[in-house]
């Protein structure tokens, strides 16, 4: 009997270490990096509301422990492991982080925590805490200003489908020009992470709940709920 519940106990703690059972942000980014590698989603991360750069590492720290996974399958003696491993281990996901670096831009959202210059950090300092991690060169992509600006840098980047889409700026106007720039980023089975979906209360008509619905209506785009995480966060499936 004694056996048996330290073994329960044991195991709970093992599955509670797992990130895939995290309910945060880096468990949301390990589940949707998973998700993507694992069914050989060729894509790239795009991540809209930058901060201080937190989102970009996570995700690269998740990524990179991906890669080393898909290595080592390559090397695998077992055909069914270093097979599908080969379709997704030599592709290299860039990185886009899109930000005012300013701050929130001026709004009458009517949130104290969305208050005007919050969130404020450099380029500059994005830049370098990126590079502590190995986030860097042609891996990296910033780009600074309003998402209503971005259109012609984003372009000139030559961009790649999406495999995530991170949506992290909070407001309805920054999120509906995010995803406006997102249409032809996504791709079926892309991910999109809405980090503040259910701010505002969960209203239908403020903030990101807003802006997701009315970019369903205008294009041929579906948002499949997928799992919520954090506090006021939900992830979905896109289908085209």
């Amino acid at each position: 009997m004694l056996f048996q519940r330290l073994k329960s106990v044991i195991e709970a703690l093992r599955r509670s270490n797992d990130p895939m059972n995290w309910n945060d942000r880096y468990g949301a980014l390990y589940r949707a990096w998973g998700y993507a590698l694992g069914n050989h989603l060729r894509g790239d991360y795009y991540e809209f509301g930058v901060f201080d750069g937190r989102g970009l590492i996570r995700s690269f720290s998740v990524y990179e422990r991906y890669r080393k996974w898909l290595q080592a399958e390559l090397h695998s003696s077992e055909n069914w492991r270093r097979e599908p491993a080969a379709l997704i281990a030599n592709y290299e996901a860039k990185f886009y982080g899109l930000d005012t670096f300013e701050g929130m831009p001026d709004n009458n959202e009517g949130n104290a925590i969305f208050s005007p210059r919050f969130f404020e950090c450099s380029i500059e300092e994005v830049t370098k805490r990126c590079a502590t991690v190995g986030l860097e060169g042609e891996h990296l992509c910033l780009m600074k200003g309003l998402f209503s600006n971005a259109a012609p840098l984003l372009l000139a980047s030559s961009p790649r489908p999406a495999a995530i889409i991170n949506l992290d700026c909070d407001l309805y106007a920054s999120a509906k020009e995010a995803l406006s720039l997102c249409e032809h980023l996504i791709q079926d089975g892309s991910v999109l992470l809405c980090d503040d979906y259910n701010s505002f209360c969960a209203s239908p008509n403020k903030g990101e709940r807003r802006a997701l619905a009315e970019f369903q209506q205008e294009t041929d785009i579906q948002f499949e709920p997928w799992f919520s995480y954090q506090y006021n966060a939900q992830a979905f499936l896109c289908h085209r």
